[in-house]
């Protein structure tokens, strides 16, 4: 894009593709189109900057495989080829990585997932889905609870009342009685394996957390509400009655529980809590 008395064009090397006509000229990566705005109104050009939509739209957002267009307060949805969707039942069609479902939201705001011949597979009931990063892997969520999809929609695990991290290359499910461990090509691993390194590894049993070693004997009692691995620092957090403490990579505790905190996953240094690069007594 080039920009010359306040107007945008679009060149490709040397060669112009469409002169310097444009208010503003917005690149849509993932469907490789031009939003563009001329006047007070907004239309779309391909990825050659030949005209899809012409500029005559008070909004106009790409939604994946749609994009949707309002004027004078009507609503109309287009393809990307510019053909008009007739009664569309969704309003967002975004293809997944393997090019054969759409993660689609219906006009509810509804997210399920659909084949190629618009057969649902997954019905319109969760509040997002997205694509995990750097895999084939789909994340559905509804309120705290999360299910992920292999690339062929095939369930691997929910998790109710849970969070999400990456950890070690890992993807990290927590709720409150169980830790799940997925490999970014979508098996299920224990905490062994994501853990190689350590002596101790958390377990939780009646709903308490401790620690057994790699023969899965005890060596912490189920005594916690909540527990962290041994971290690279060689310290766990203990958590109980609301406080949090400290056990070394042996299991024997260095501090009981003191500290007073709602994080889930504390970093201990000893004795100590890491707060992003501060080293303190408190949380």
């Amino acid at each position: 894009m080039h920009l010359k008395i306040g107007r945008f064009g679009i060149f490709k090397g040397k060669k112009s593709l469409v002169d310097y006509t444009y208010i503003s000229i917005d690149y849509n990566k993932d469907s490789e189109t031009f939003t563009v705005k001329k006047n007070k109104a907004y239309g779309l050009l391909d990825n050659q900057a030949k005209q899809i939509i012409k500029p005559e739209y008070d909004e106009l957002m790409v939604a994946g495989e749609y994009v949707n267009v309002s004027k004078n307060g009507e609503n109309k949805i287009f393809d990307l080829t510019g053909k008009e969707v007739e009664k569309p039942e969704y309003v967002s069609l975004e293809k997944t990585k393997t090019e054969k479902y759409y993660i689609a939201m219906n006009s509810e705001y509804r997210y399920g997932i659909i084949d190629k011949d618009k057969k649902v597979v997954i019905e319109p009931k969760y509040d997002y889905i997205n694509q995990i990063d750097d895999t084939d892997l789909i994340l559905a969520s509804e309120g705290q609870n999360f299910t992920i999809y292999s690339a062929n929609i095939r369930e691997i695990i929910t998790a109710q009342n849970a969070s999400m991290d990456i950890v070690n290359g890992y993807i990290k499910l927590t709720s409150k009685d169980k830790v799940s461990y997925i490999t970014l090509d979508g098996k299920e691993v224990d905490n062994k394996t994501v853990y190689i390194n350590n002596e101790i590894y958390a377990k939780s049993e009646n709903g308490k957390w401790g620690f057994v070693n790699v023969a899965d004997e005890k060596i912490v009692d189920n005594i916690y509400d909540e527990v962290t691995e041994v971290n690279e620092y060689g310290f766990a957090g203990i958590k109980k009655n609301g406080k949090w403490g400290v056990i070394n990579s042996k299991g024997e505790v260095i501090l009981e529980p003191t500290y007073e905190s709602e994080i889930d996953d504390p970093v201990f240094m000893g004795i100590y809590y890491k707060n992003g690069n501060v080293v303190q007594d408190k949380m």
